[in-house]
Formats: C-alpha cells, sequence, structure tokens
C-alpha cells in the first residue's frame, strides 16, 4: 500500500450457499464481491463444502473463498431438532464458526457481512458477540419467508434476537422490510437490490438476433416465450406451462424455453407431455451464463410464474436485455415490475390471467417495444452492478463509523 492510500475495507461474507451452486442469488453475490473490489473493499468468502473442505482457500476472480464442512454429530442433532421445530437453531453450521474465527484473526477482517439469513445467522451472530466485529445481515427473500412451508411462530424470537443484534440488516424489497417489521420488529431495515453488469446484459442488434434464432432452431415466423427459474414447488411451474398451452392453442408458432434445474424436472416434463407441448416447450435445464444471455437476447416475452420471490434475479436480467416481462403479483416482484409500465402482473394460480398477458404482448409489437425501453432504462438506473456496490461501500463505511 503506498503512502496515503487508504486501506480496503476487508469483509467476510459468510453465506451457505455458493458457486458452483447455480442460483440467482449465489451468482449476485458474486458478482458484488467482484464489484466491491473497485470500491475500496476486499471481500472474503466463507460457505459450506460441496465436497471434502479444502485446507487453503480457492480463488475465484478476485475473491478467496474458503470452505467448511458440518460435522456430522451436529448434522444428527439438527435432525432430531428438526423433527420437533424445524431446526430452531441452526446447530449443523456451528464448524463455520471456527473457519470464520481464523479467517477474522488471519486476514484482520473489518466486518462480517451475512448473507441467507436461516443457515448462517448463528455464525455471524457469534463472530460479532466473541470478537467485537459489526456483522450486517443480508436477507434473500425465501430465508424468511416461503409460502410452502410457513415459518413457525417460536422461530420469530430467534430470528427478532439475531436480527436486533446486527449493526445493519439489508433486505432487497419492500415485501422482506415488512415481513421483518411485523413479524421480527426489525425497525431499520435498508433495502439494496441485487444487481448485474448491465453492459453484459444487454440487448442486441437485429442483425445478431437472427443469427441467434437460426443457433437454436427458432423459425422465422415463431414467437418465444423463455421463463428462467428454479423448477421448485414454490414456483408452481406446471402453471405456466398450462398457460402456454392457452397460448399455443391461440398462437400455434409459440414456442416456450424453459431454463432452470430443480426436483419437479420430471415431473414438469410429464405435464408438458401431457399437455401435448412436446413441439412448443423445451426444457433446457442449466446453461452457462454465455446461453442464458443467448437465449434472452432472442426471446420476444420473457414470463415465469411463482408463488414467492424477495427478489428475482431473473427479473433485472429479462429488464436489462430490454425484454417486457409476465409474472404473478407475488410478494417482492411488485418493487421490479409496474404492472402496465414494464410488464403484467398477474394472480398467482391463474394459468388463464398469465396466457392473456402472453398473448397481448405477442401480438402487440408496439407495447412490447415501449416496455422493452423502459425495462433497460430502469435497469441502467436502479440495477447497475457498480451503482449497487457504490450503496453497499458506503453502508460498509457507516457501519464501521458507528
Amino acid at each position: 500500500m503506498s503512502p496515503g492510500e487508504k486501506k480496503p475495507i476487508n469483509v467476510l461474507f459468510i453465506t451457505p450457499h455458493y458457486l458452483p451452486t447455480i442460483g440467482g442469488a449465489e451468482i449476485a453475490i458474486q458478482n458484488l464481491c467482484e464489484a466491491l473490489n473497485k470500491k475500496g473493499a476486499k471481500p472474503f468468502l466463507l460457505t459450506k463444502s460441496i465436497g471434502a473442505a479444502g485446507t487453503r482457500p480457492e480463488r475465484r476472480g478476485n475473491v478467496d473463498v474458503f470452505r467448511y464442512t458440518t460435522i456430522s454429530v451436529f448434522r444428527t442433532i439438527n435432525s432430531f431438532l428438526t423433527r420437533f421445530s424445524r431446526s430452531l437453531i441452526p446447530v449443523q453450521h456451528i464448524e463455520a464458526i471456527f473457519c470464520a474465527w481464523k479467517i477474522i484473526k488471519k486476514y484482520d477482517i473489518d466486518l462480517i457481512h451475512v448473507h441467507y439469513f436461516t443457515d448462517t445467522s448463528l455464525v455471524g451472530y457469534l463472530c460479532k458477540k466473541i470478537l467485537g466485529k459489526p456483522m450486517i445481515t443480508h436477507l434473500v427473500g425465501d430465508d424468511i419467508y416461503d409460502p410452502i412451508k410457513p415459518i413457525q411462530s417460536n422461530k420469530w424470537r430467534y430470528y427478532s434476537l439475531i436480527l436486533n443484534s446486527s449493526s445493519a440488516v439489508v433486505v432487497p424489497s419492500n415485501f422482506v422490510k415488512n415481513v421483518l417489521s411485523t413479524r421480527a420488529k426489525v425497525k431499520n431495515c435498508t433495502i439494496i437490490p441485487y444487481g448485474l453488469d448491465t453492459q453484459k446484459f444487454k440487448p442486441v442488434s437485429e442483425v445478431d438476433k437472427v443469427q441467434l434464432r437460426k443457433k437454436i432452431n427458432v423459425g422465422d415466423n415463431d414467437q418465444l416465450v423463455v421463463a428462467v427459474q428454479s423448477l421448485w414447488p414454490r414456483k408452481k411451474v406446471e402453471v405456466l406451462l398450462q398457460a402456454a398451452r392457452i397460448v399455443v392453442d391461440t398462437l400455434p408458432n409459440t414456442r416456450f424455453i424453459v431454463v432452470g434445474d430443480g426436483s419437479e424436472k420430471e415431473k414438469l416434463r410429464s405435464i408438458a407431455r401431457q399437455l401435448g407441448l412436446e413441439k412448443n416447450v423445451v426444457f433446457t435445464l442449466r446453461v452457462s451464463e454465455a446461453d442464458l444471455i443467448n437465449y434472452l437476447s432472442v426471446a420476444d416475452v420473457f414470463s415465469i410464474h411463482t408463488l414467492h420471490e424477495g427478489f428475482g434475479v431473473v427479473y433485472i436480467e429479462a429488464m436489462s436485455m430490454g425484454l417486457p416481462i409476465v409474472t404473478t403479483r407475488a410478494a417482492g416482484n411488485e418493487d421490479i415490475i409496474e404492472d402496465g409500465e414494464n410488464g403484467f402482473l398477474v394472480p398467482p394460480n391463474d394459468p388463464r390471467k398469465l396466457a392473456d398477458k402472453i398473448i397481448s404482448l405477442l401480438k402487440d409489437s408496439e407495447s412490447r417495444q415501449r416496455m422493452s425501453t423502459h425495462n433497460r432504462e430502469a435497469a441502467l438506473e436502479k440495477f447497475d452492478l457498480t451503482n449497487i456496490a457504490e450503496k453497499w461501500a458506503a453502508l460498509y463505511e457507516k457501519t464501521l463509523s458507528c
């Protein structure tokens, strides 16, 4: 460090899920860590091992990633507790406390950034209490609310203790903020949405679009709806398939590409066959970021069905690509989608209304273009990763100065 140069803020991210596990939150945190390197912060990351934990950190981009294993005896205790309370305290992650302690000491960590509250809250809380390091708790959304698996009332007392002991609480949307205010009595939340590289996710030229459509065997007269989502029960992707059947009955040249993987993939493939959609619906499962951008580049409409999203990273990806969006009026979606302005919001579990809005956009090129322009501009203004990283860097500075 040269004379007069300011020491970077060393931040330890603690998150249970990370790359190569693929999900919107995991990708967003990787992007944030990379961006923070340019904003006066140096991120380190501690996460659960997907195999045997390594003795040395691995390097992902500009981030040192450390992995911990969950000790079998604590997994057994956690399984036992789960029978009674769905694991009030995440004891299976106790090993992470020792790993975090070593990292904090060795790398002179200034601040702890806990991501995905449910699993990592205890680790961050104990490190804060024992070592006196400030802790920012960063909630995703489904870590404190899931309509398929409601949180038991006794958990909220534990949640309230951890959250109100945090130096700062950050949420991605007003919905998550309202849940914390109502259920955990958290008074002060900062809203910072996830961000993305808007120069990577950007619309392509019409010439490039034609070439890409040929590459994935989309005909000149076909219209394309792309969905990017995990194939989990909470998403209820079968409703999107039911809507697809209605759309195809009206506009036979419409094709749907469903990008994503999950526990319901075979069930959903079976439903698509039962609906006679073999030629109109393609499941790609997981794809690379480059392929994802290609699919979004050639789409006419982006549409997913979900029962809940704390904040959907896939929406801002679609917005940055200039796509109109049709989705459900579900929780954090309303922070991103302005009904009738940059897309449409419909009630969950209503395939007819979902289909009607998709059809209306496929038939109306002027509305698609208007929404496309609106979305691209909004993505640049609200979700550009550089701006989001600046907000985090400012919050780190504020937290350390208190």
